[in-house]
Order: C-alpha cells, then structure tokens, then sequence
C-alpha cells in the first residue's frame, strides 16, 4: 500500500487501528473531526502527513479535544520532535510513524503496549478497575449524604419553632431524602449488573451516574449549610 495522500494516510491508521484491537475505527467526516482523524467508540487519532516532524502544540491539541476518551493514538508520517515526545509520555498518547509504503511502527511506550495486542485483554481489566471506582463513589457518596442527615440533625435541635428555619431546613431534608432513594435505587441495579457480569460499557454507564449522584450530594452539602446559615440569621436563602 503506498501512501499518496492525507485521506490515504487515515485509511491506513484507521486500518491499524482495527489490527490493535480497535474494531470500530472509522475515518472521520473531513471538516468536522477538531483534529480527530480517527474515531473509536473509546479511542481516537490524529494523523500528520507533513514534511517536519510534529510538535507538542498537536499533542496537546488532540489530548485536550478527546480528554474524555479512554486511548488517543497519533500517526505521524515525518517522527515527533523531542518536545511532542516527552509531552506524549506525560498525557499517555501512543505515538505511532508510518511509511510512504504503508509501514507502521510504534514510538514510545504506550503505543508499543498497543502494537504488542494487550487491547484484548484490557477491557476485562478495565471492567474490574471501574467496579472499584463504583465502589469508591458509592461510599463517598454515603458518607456525603450522612453527613448532610447530620447538619439537618443539628439544625433541628437548634430550629425552636422558627418558621423560615423550619421551612428551609425541610426543603433540605426533601432533598437529601430524595438523593437518599436514587442512590439506594442505583446500588440495587449495579448489584444485579455485578452479578450477571455485565459489559464494560454498562458498567462505565453506572460509574458515571454514581458520579453524578457523589456531585449531587456534596451540591446538597454545600447549599444546605449555606441555606441554614441564612435562615438562622433570619434571612430568606437566595435561589
């Protein structure tokens, strides 16, 4: 295969794409990529068919554009300066050159991780890692939610009747309380997902709701005690 031209050199790195393990790689519609040749359901790439090698800007360019997605691979027709390397390393990019006959080689680590096939195996790994992330959250998240039950404990001992206290502090308990149910619910689903083994994308899904739910709480935590400050001091919370 000789490589003529820019859509030439996606083809090829979407082709190596799928060889590493990346079954869904895709060329990207032109125009429309921010710098994203390449796309996979959780890796991306962007490829240099230039005359000088690339610098860091493009690394970092394209770290920051897909800084959601789990892999970024850059294929390079012309190397890296030494300043893309080092910058490569740090934000964990696979640095690949390929040939004018198609030929594709790795440059640092993380793309001779991907070039030895370890991809099959990293899903697996990666399911167990994002269990314990779950795991981690969920407790976080209780412990905020405990937390929040404290303040609303205190501020009730303290309320003597207050009306506007009362009234905020309720608002407070409602939705904790509510928080409470949804975190309640969403461990009753993930146990299921645990036992029947489910999908890494599955279990990625509910480390991102347990996620929002740890955000919720601390939110809750925050305005609650901001709110009962207010009203202790006679005055109404601001929305």
């Amino acid at each position: 295969m000789q490589i003529f031209s820019w859509q030439m050199a996606e083809e090829l790195a979407a082709a190596h794409m799928q060889a590493v393990g990346f079954r869904d790689a895709r060329r990207t519609a032109n125009g429309a990529d921010g710098g994203i040749d390449v796309a996979a359901a959780n890796a991306v790439a962007q490829v240099k068919h230039l005359a000088q090698p690339v610098g860091s800007p493009d690394i970092q360019r394209v770290r920051g554009a897909a800084h959601n997605i789990p892999y970024v691979l850059f294929y390079s027709s012309s190397g890296y300066t030494g300043a893309a390397l080092e910058v490569a390393d740090a934000a964990q990019v696979a640095l690949f050159t390929f040939t004018p006959e198609g030929e594709v080689s790795a440059v640092n680590r993380w793309s001779s991780w991907l070039s030895a096939g370890n991809l099959r195996d990293e899903p697996q790994r990666s399911a167990a890692h994002l269990v314990d992330d779950w795991m981690k959250l969920f407790e976080e998240t209780d412990q905020l939610l405990n937390e929040c039950f404290a303040v609303a404990s205190g501020a009730a001992d303290a309320s003597n009747g207050d009306m506007l206290l009362t009234a905020v502090l309720q608002r407070f308990v409602d939705r904790v309380t509510r928080l409470r149910e949804m975190q309640h619910a969403e461990m009753t689903a993930t146990r299921d997902l645990f036992e029947r083994q489910g999908s890494r994308e599955d279990v990625a899904s509910a480390v991102d709701l347990i996620t929002q739910l740890r955000d919720a709480a601390a939110r809750y935590l925050e305005l609650g005690r901001r709110d009962l400050d207010f009203a202790r001091r006679g005055v109404e919370p601001p929305d």
